[in-house]
């Protein structure tokens, strides 16, 4: 059976703004669960990438995806507009192969023409206006669009190959998303796939390269890491959504996965994003 990447394509938008940006945009180790959108009004900012310096061209488009890890910085002030958003439906192995790295999209005038009607959305207070936010997912998808255009022929048959191998599993995957906070047991997932349990499990670590309950738990943590980016609850509050009981546990586990615990991720993080006037990445 051949998956269309159109029937599992999903964003989800966390925030956007459009601000003045200075010197002090400076952020060492930056590293997120969710992708990046930038477009700066002209040059100065940057970011160092492997090692390497990334400059930010004026007037491009660029994405940094959910998981690359950069630093950056910035000499002179200028017009920085960013969006934060998730990405859904595409393989978490397609995704490591064909967004390892930050993208950068030169000829964006149209794009900006978006951004525009985008930021003047935002300055009336109107982020979650439907129209921009149509806008801004268009804009996203439109860009996506024209990176895989560009990339070599045998990597998007990678994607595409990826994709249709995990479709014997898509209904497990759909419903961890849906209902991630709850328990979620193999033989019910193998159950939705019309498999049983034991070749459910064999199918999902072929395809995902991890078994079916860590997954769960990996998706868990990235969905608790941008609850404590995007939200006021408590630690406590976004330990049982997330279906891990209590704060102990689900602080040991955060830690295992991200490299420090869910308070010092907050506090460490959350200023980059917060919805002030103020630099961020």
């Amino acid at each position: 059976m051949k998956i269309s990447l159109l029937d599992t394509l999903n964003i989800r938008l966390f925030e956007a703004g459009s601000i003045v940006i200075g010197s002090e945009w400076q952020h060492p180790n930056v590293q997120s669960t969710f992708w990046r959108l930038y477009l700066n009004d002209r040059d100065g900012a940057g970011l160092i990438f492997a090692g390497e310096p990334y400059p930010l061209k004026g007037g491009c488009l660029y994405f940094v995806p959910s998981g690359v890890r950069f630093s950056c910085s910035n000499s002179t002030p200028l017009r920085h507009f960013y969006s934060h958003f998730d990405l859904l439906g595409i393989p978490k192995i397609a995704m490591r192969v064909l967004f390892s790295h930050p993208i950068c999209l030169i000829d964006a005038a149209h794009s900006r023409e978006q951004v525009a009607l985008a930021a003047q959305a935002i300055e009336r207070g109107d982020f979650r206006d439907l129209t921009m936010q149509c806008g801004l997912k268009a804009l996203i998808l439109e860009g996506l669009a024209r990176y895989l255009d560009q990339i070599p022929a045998e990597s998007y048959f990678e994607l595409e190959r990826l994709t249709i191998a995990t479709a014997p599993i898509q209904p497990a995957l759909e419903e961890i998303e849906r209902e991630i906070g709850r328990p979620l047991r193999n033989p019910e997932l193998a159950a939705l796939c019309c498999l049983s349990t034991d070749h459910f499990t064999r199918v999902f670590r072929q395809c995902m390269n991890q078994t079916p309950a860590l997954y769960v738990q990996e998706r868990r943590i990235m969905r608790a890491a941008q609850r404590l980016l995007s939200s006021n609850a408590t630690i406590d509050e976004i330990a049982v959504e997330g279906g891990f009981g209590n704060r102990y546990y689900f602080s040991r586990v955060f830690a295992r996965h991200i490299g420090i615990g869910p308070a010092g991720y907050r506090t460490m993080s959350r200023p980059m994003i917060r919805p002030a006037r103020t630099s961020r990445t």
